[in-house]
């Protein structure tokens, strides 16, 4: 920066004084600061000003459903504004006072987790995203209709897999580039049975979903379109083993529901399927079957991707002290088996080179 740069840049961040008065003149960014604390003050007076109005409504009035409606829009909208502002836990505080009127509000819960986990509070946000989770199981109950947001509940879960520590285990997306670092820490991440164990455990709830996402009753099932009873049957019993099995990871009071609407769900698509034989389609199958396409596909590479870090060239783990805890960490992933009926994972297993049966390719890490 040159003489006058530098010059004129220390005049323009610097208070001035009048030519005229003497008295000192604030700089641009003295008078920032002050446009902001102005616009904050008018912020909070005019929601204290919206409060007094639902104030001055009888106590006898204060929890009917129109009186809550208006709370929680209010509360919502000047804890979101407290967070865009900074004032991360004001806006916390606004958000856990609303809880009192809705204990189970997905969307008063999904914030807290968020603003938890960008305060820093790692504790704080894994039992709000837990909360969360919670409240969209009880809500699909309560509803009657689990594929109503299944797909959201997927999604959810693979956040959690890939958080608080478990990372280079399980990345966010196949597609993210990774570093030699990332893969020297696959195998220690393996030899820590309390992450694989969380990391495992969303990525159950989250195939479950997944496969409650389909409306399609062949790709709910994981059959082709033309198929013997005997497979049909077959297909139906291993989904109901399937979901029974990872119910047993949801919150105590969702389980028994839950459970019971999956089975109705698999018996439905069990007598859709039995009774439209060939080659029929519905609307929107096309989409459906390139989703899960997707879906098997990064599965596959994530199962081939832990292979990797495990059987590489340079990796000693077997000669260490950790390699028991290391192959614990392989069995519970391998407990996450890809099934070779299902056709959406055999043509991804194809189109990746992995030959015409995926069992022994996509099915295990250690085998």
């Amino acid at each position: 920066m040159t003489y006058h740069a530098a010059h004129w840049a220390n005049r323009m961040t610097r208070p001035v004084r009048s030519s005229r008065t003497g008295t000192r003149r604030p700089g641009p960014h003295e008078r920032v600061r002050h446009a902001l604390a102005v616009a904050e003050q008018a912020l909070d007076a005019n929601f204290a000003e919206a409060r007094r109005t639902l104030d001055r409504y009888p106590a006898g009035l204060g929890r009917r459903d129109a009186v809550v409606m208006l709370r929680t829009c209010l509360g919502g909208r000047q804890a979101e504004s407290d967070q865009r502002l900074g004032r991360s836990a004001a806006a916390r505080r606004g958000w856990n006072a609303m809880l009192a009127d809705d204990p189970l509000h997905p969307a008063v819960l999904r914030n807290l987790a968020v603003a938890h986990t960008t305060a820093g509070d790692l504790g704080q946000a894994a039992h709000a995203g837990r909360r969360h989770l919670e409240a969209l199981y009880l809500g699909a109950v309560l509803d009657g209709d689990l594929r109503r947001g299944a797909a959201e509940r997927a999604e959810l879960h693979r956040v959690p897999a890939a958080s608080f520590g478990t990372a280079p285990l399980c990345p966010r997306s196949t597609d993210d580039r990774e570093t030699e670092q990332d893969t020297a820490q696959v195998v220690p991440m393996l030899a820590s049975a309390g992450k694989v164990t969380a990391a495992v455990a969303h990525l159950r709830l989250e195939e479950l979903n997944h496969m409650l996402s389909q409306r399609g009753p062949t790709l709910l099932l994981g059959i082709g379109r033309s198929v013997e009873e005997t497979e049909l049957a077959a297909a139906r019993d291993r989904r109901k083993a399937t979901a029974e099995e990872t119910v047993r990871l949801l919150p105590p009071r969702t389980r028994a529901g839950f459970r019971k609407l999956c089975d109705e769900m698999i018996d439905a698509a069990y007598d859709a399927a039995s009774t439209a034989r060939g080659r029929t389609r519905r609307a929107g199958d096309e989409a459906e079957e390139d989703a899960h396409l997707e879906w098997a596909r990064d599965r596959i590479l994530w199962k081939h991707r832990l292979a990797g870090a495990v059987r590489g060239p340079s990796s000693e783990w077997p000669l260490t002290k950790y390699s028991g805890d290391v192959l614990a960490g392989l069995h519970l992933v391998d407990s996450l088996p890809l099934d070779p009926a299902d056709p959406g994972l055999l043509v991804s297993a194809q189109k990746l080179g992995c030959g015409a049966t995926p069992g022994r390719s996509s099915r295990g890490t250690t085998g």
